[in-house]
């Protein structure tokens, strides 16, 4: 073994506790070196996981997943709505969220499906059919791609060509203590001067999505009034999206005194 990697946890073997519809539930055995460095110890760990990372695709027991050689299979969606008059806004959708019993803030979001990934010519393609289909089912808009952020946010040199886009952003993760769950974050611009930009939303029978256009400089107010008068629940990828934007202005405003 790798001298500089000799530490570090070697997975022994798993062992699946419970397949669902989209989740399984695996215990993950991990050989550990002890402190004391005498012998080596097992260690299970509990992970919870999409199963289109899990099996071949005549396993899994849905049809929503096309297999990619990224292991990223949904985005988060940030929607921007531009008005001639009025400031620039921000969709959010509040998603009635099964195992918290109440509705939570979110970006819109989605999976790229089996259907967007067989009717493109690549996975960048597939990207921009699946986000703007998620964007029109959940909320209504429709709106034009613009781009993921790898490509909006690293400015950096290496990062230009797809291939390491999107290997960066497969290592970016939601919760990595429990899971290898992690998507791409999606920028769309949305016209709403054109009054064909909103539609009907498309949503399944368990879905319920609440829609709301939200001025970006109030973002943090909105969650706020939301969590503290009709108790909702916010993502941790949108509360810390509009902690960020405070942030800045905080540090504007620090260093501009």
């Amino acid at each position: 073994m790798d001298k500089k990697n000799a530490s570090n946890p070697i997975l022994q073997s798993k062992e699946l506790k419970y397949k669902g519809k989209f989740l399984s539930y695996f215990i993950h055995n991990y050989k550990i070196t002890s402190k004391n460095k005498s012998e080596d110890i097992i260690i299970p760990y509990e992970v919870v996981d999409y199963n289109s990372r899990c099996f071949s695709q005549n396993e899994i027991p849905n049809e929503f997943i096309g297999k990619n050689k990224y292991n990223i299979y949904a985005m988060n969606i940030i929607p921007l709505i531009y008005y001639s008059s009025q400031p620039k806004k921000i969709i959010i959708a509040a998603v009635f969220r099964y195992p918290v019993n109440k509705y939570c803030l979110e970006f819109p979001g989605g999976f790229i499906d089996k259907e967007d990934s067989e009717s493109s010519s690549d996975f960048s393609e597939a990207i921009k059919k699946a986000t703007l289909r998620e964007l029109e089912e959940e909320t209504g808009y429709v709106g034009e791609f613009m781009n993921y952020s790898a490509r909006c946010l690293i400015n950096n040199s290496n990062y230009k060509n797809e291939k390491n886009e999107l290997n960066v952003e497969s290592n970016i993760f939601f919760d990595p203590w429990k899971s290898s769950d992690n998507s791409l974050e999606c920028f769309v611009k949305i016209n709403g001067d054109d009054i064909n930009c909103k539609k009907k939303q498309q949503l399944d029978d368990n879905e319920l999505i609440k829609v709301y256009e939200v001025e970006i400089d109030k973002l943090m107010e909105f969650i706020q009034d939301k969590i503290n008068n009709d108790k909702f629940g916010c993502s941790s990828q949108l509360y810390n999206f509009a902690l960020g934007l405070n942030f800045n202005k905080m540090m504007n405003y620090t260093d501009n005194k």
